[in-house]
């Protein structure tokens, strides 16, 4: 084989290596991991991939015909180190694949220390050049040349994709069917679920730079709860308890459009789109029932249960990269260097999406409260959860956006700018429903799935288990603290006895809580 011909396969083969982590999040979704996407990976994700590759490969050919012509002793003794920026794109890759080390000391290691072990071997790679020459750059070929196999096998598996792309298994399903409208003057029930909420640092543990008006607005007029326990501090094992009201003990996704359910103390998997919910006991009441959420494929799951459904997947690295084959050809190289948290180059690709997941799903949900068609309505909107982007000192959606400083910076120290987020948005809600004439007639449940789980990495404070439950009543005026403790489960029927006309006023809900606490707390 021509010299020329061996090097452009060892720089296709290191070309798909650098890669490695975009195959891997693309070619290897089973029929599980695909519950959590909106739609398999298209085409022009696969385009934009290859013809990445395709672009690294000539850089990297170029390189390596550049140093066997070289004449100059000094250009091919320092040529090896351009080899140094494809090198380290291995990092992200290396981490990535690793993904949760779990007990394995090994991986922990590696995972915790990536950073240098991965600079230590591009350091070496390219220092075994520069001394061996000739005679390393042959057995590094020759190892490239090992894993050449793994360039056919990706690409062959992306162009089956390209040709069979079919996202109907991945499609939502059907809404129910509209019930006859409610008379003037009946319930109507308004849930909202901000995603990792956490109770201590919004009010007890509040720091004294960070405002936070219009929950205090809202606490003058609600009913408070300070001892709200979490039924489960994941977000896929939480939502469906609240949903059915029962505790769950573990959950595991079944194809796209089941979630398996396993109820406390039991050894049982359930489908979770067969339990009865919260939606269908409120349709039996005569009530339409509607979600606009992210995460979790509500749409396809427990459609059956709702007359109107939105949703909107959570942000990776590989959903994160555009639309369009020129998008994700031009985004994949950035990506190699940024993980879904932190970037050299500003916020992550990951970060400026959830910024847009955010403002959709926020827009929707003002539009199914001005629609007025439902009785019952699920917000479940994703701040303050990460990845943060909001910067309450200016109101702008420019947290962590410098430039390399912000590889750097703590992931946990926009925590706060997603609490204030979480204020704007209740006043936003507020406005519009003041505007439209609904705040006063409109019962109101805000809370969240879980506390702030990286609590330890904010300041050192172990993570609290309660939520924040701040229930205001159609024409609930005063404040009024409930202290105490009782499960969060209770949410579901709570709201169906405020939709059945057995809870109108606060002193009924606290009557209400008093006889159901108890028990919620060991079911």
């Amino acid at each position: 084989m021509s010299d020329w011909r061996r090097d452009l396969l060892v720089s296709l083969s290191l070309a798909n290596l650098v890669y490695i982590r975009s195959w891997a999040e693309v070619l290897t979704f089973d029929r599980n991991a695909i519950y959590w996407l909106k739609s398999p990976p298209p085409p022009a994700y696969f385009l934009g991939l290859i013809l990445a590759i395709v672009a690294l490969t000539v850089l990297i050919w170029l390189v390596l015909r550049q140093m066997a012509r070289a004449k100059n002793h000094r250009v091919r003794r320092f040529l090896p180190f351009v080899f140094i920026v494809p090198l380290l794109t291995l990092l992200n890759s290396v981490r990535t694949l690793i993904g949760t080390p779990g007990q394995s000391l090994f991986l922990q290691f590696v995972q915790q220390r990536a950073l240098a072990i991965g600079a230590a071997m591009a350091l070496l790679a390219v220092i075994g050049l520069m001394v061996g020459g000739q005679r390393a750059q042959k057995l590094i070929s020759g190892i490239l040349l090992l894993f050449f196999p793994l360039t056919l096998l990706a690409f062959g598996q992306a162009i089956y994709r390209i040709i069979y792309f079919d996202p109907s298994p991945m499609a939502d399903q059907p809404a129910a069917s509209f019930l006859p409208a409610k008379p003037a003057g009946a319930p109507r029930f308004l849930w909202v679920i901000f995603d990792e909420w956490d109770q201590q640092l919004s009010f007890a543990e509040r720091p004294h730079t960070l405002a936070l008006p219009e929950i205090d607005r809202l606490r003058a007029q609600s009913l408070m709860a300070t001892n709200t326990d979490t039924p489960a501090m994941m977000t896929d094992v939480s939502m469906p308890a609240l949903i059915t009201g029962r505790r769950l003990a573990n959950v595991q996704a079944h194809g796209s459009s089941e979630l398996l359910v396993q109820p406390a103390a039991s050894r049982e998997w359930l489908p979770w789109s067969q339990q009865p919910n919260v939606f269908d006991q409120a349709r039996a009441l005569g009530f339409n029932t509607a979600v606009v959420a992210w995460a979790i494929p509500y749409c396809r799951v427990i459609n059956r249960s709702l007359s109107g459904c939105w949703w909107w997947s959570g942000s990776s690295q590989y959903n994160s990269t555009g639309t369009t084959a020129a998008q994700v050809f031009f985004n994949l190289p950035r990506g190699l260097f940024e993980t879904v948290y932190r970037s050299p180059f500003g916020q992550s690709l990951s970060t400026v999406r959830h910024e847009s997941t955010y403002e959709n799903v926020l827009r929707q949900s003002e539009a199914a409260i001005a629609s007025q068609q439902f009785g019952l309505i699920l917000l479940h909107l994703p701040v303050p959860h990460p990845p943060y982007f909001y910067d309450p000192s200016t109101g702008r959606f420019t947290w962590g956006d410098h430039l390399l400083t912000g590889l750097l910076g703590s992931g946990q120290d926009g925590y706060l700018g997603g609490l204030a987020l979480v204020d704007r948005s209740i006043g936003e809600l507020r406005s519009l429903m003041e505007q439209k004439g609904l705040w006063d007639s409109t019962s109101i449940l805000f809370s969240a799935d879980h506390p702030f789980r990286h609590r330890p990495a904010f300041d050192g404070r172990p993570v609290d288990h309660r939520v924040p439950f701040l229930l205001k009543l159609a024409g609930q005026e005063r404040e009024l603290h409930y202290d105490a403790p009782f499960s969060a489960l209770l949410s579901k029927d709570l709201m169906l006895a405020v939709l059945g006309g057995q809870i109108a006023t606060s002193g009924q809900a606290v009557a209400w809580l008093d006889r159901h606490a108890p028990s919620s707390l060991s079911d």
